[in-house]
């Protein structure tokens, strides 16, 4: 089956603190009625790797 990638690196370590100010800043002025989230798998998950770590969730539910 799946086998976890040794070389998996976090959103937060791709990115450094200014990098990911800016780019929540830009999903929020993008969309202001809806807050950043960032979702990642966990490195030994047997799912299969997400294509974006940076997504925009609703405030209503």
């Amino acid at each position: 089956m799946f086998q976890a990638q040794n070389n998996f690196k976090s959103f937060k370590e791709l990115n450094n603190l200014e990098e990911r100010q800016t780019k929540c800043k830009q999903k929020l002025n993008q969309h202001p009625e809806m807050i950043p989230v960032i979702l990642e798998k966990h490195p030994k998950s047997k799912m299969p790797q997400l294509n974006k770590s940076l997504y925009v969730r609703s405030l209503s539910y």
